[in-house]
């Protein structure tokens, strides 16, 4: 990616999954070294390796942010929708989750 660095560039993220895609992209286009962000946040460079070879999967939310701030990264629109079936589906799931844990409890009494 090369990128001047004068100029703005634009990364879509079209659901928060990709944030970790445009984190990455927004490192590499910057040119700056996993060491380098590391410095900057103030954190070990194997944590930044760790977090980018897992998509930021095991990256805490304030990792995310001093991330976000130290790459610049800012949104410029956030849109984000509340999908009311998806709650009710998690809610079903965590409903058989309980009762198969009381299942299980009650048996092993």
């Amino acid at each position: 990616m090369n990128c001047d660095k004068s100029q703005l560039i634009e990364i879509t993220v079209d659901n928060l999954t990709e944030l970790p895609f445009a984190l990455i992209k927004a490192r590499m286009a910057s040119k700056i070294t996993q060491q380098e962000l590391a410095e900057i946040i103030g954190i070990d460079p194997e944590r930044i390796k760790q977090c980018e070879d897992k998509n930021y999967q095991c990256a805490s939310f304030v990792e995310l942010l001093e991330v976000s701030a130290a790459l610049g990264v800012e949104f410029k629109t956030a849109v984000m929708w509340v999908d009311f079936g998806e709650i009710k589906i998690g809610k079903r799931i965590a409903e058989k989750r309980l009762k198969k844990r009381m299942k299980m409890a009650s048996k092993a009494s």
